[in-house]
């Protein structure tokens, strides 16, 4: 639907260009200290994304060839590199997901493994699945042993925690050629101001939205 609209209206180019003139600004309205330092990692992530192989990994792939660096604006370009490793991660994830057979609406389901939103469908609903697809995503859990009358069993909680688990032992290669000592700067630069970003998710999206980005039980 959104690439639909995009192309009624202008070309991916135009949009990712309007994306990259407010990241800055949008990082701004969370905190100014966040885009303040950010620049220094710039280099080091783009070796680390020069590093990575892309193999089955579409999104990952196409973001790098854009070749998305801005020397002039190191702010703007270490956002953009991160942007391709979270990408890569993201790649990584779904290609596991497709190896165990999962479908969109059964990702959207197991998914609720993690967070445990008391509405246990919202997620997939979130993301496009109709009723006759989520009727099919708990017919087909259901069939793997991984649901019981649209519940979770402990199988399907094991499953879904391996696949993070999974995604993240691969992914570790990218932290590995950032080096501890950049990792551990990056993160102490951002994690104070998670809430800050969460807080206007929920204000501008709902409670729900985002859910990779909030604390899981």
């Amino acid at each position: 639907m959104a690439m639909d609209l995009m192309r009624e209206h202008t070309t991916a180019e135009a949009t990712l260009l309007a994306r990259d003139e407010r990241v800055i600004a949008g990082l701004d309205e969370v905190s100014p200290a966040i885009a303040e330092g950010l620049g220094r990692f710039a280099e080091a992530a783009w070796e680390v994304v020069d590093g990575l192989h892309s193999g089955g990994r579409v999104l990952f792939a196409a973001h790098r060839d854009r070749d998305e660096r801005q020397v002039d604006n190191p702010t703007l370009s270490a956002w953009l590199a991160f942007n391709c490793l979270r990408e890569w991660r993201g790649d990584t994830h779904w290609a596991l997901v497709v190896g165990a057979d999962l479908n969109g609406a059964e990702v959207g389901l197991l998914h609720n493994v993690m967070v445990e939103y008391d509405e246990a469908e919202w997620i997939a609903r979130s993301r496009g699945s109709s009723d006759d697809e989520i009727t099919e995503g708990w017919a087909r859990l259901e069939k793997k042993g991984l649901a019981v009358d649209r519940a979770f069993t402990d199988a399907a909680r094991a499953m879904r925690r391996d696949l993070e688990t999974r995604t993240d032992e691969i992914c570790a290669q990218m932290w590995e050629a950032f080096g501890e000592e950049n990792t551990l700067a990056f993160c102490k630069h951002l994690e104070t101001h998670h809430d800050g970003f969460i807080a206007k998710v929920d204000a501008t999206a709902g409670a729900n939205w985002m859910p990779a980005a909030r604390h899981v039980h």
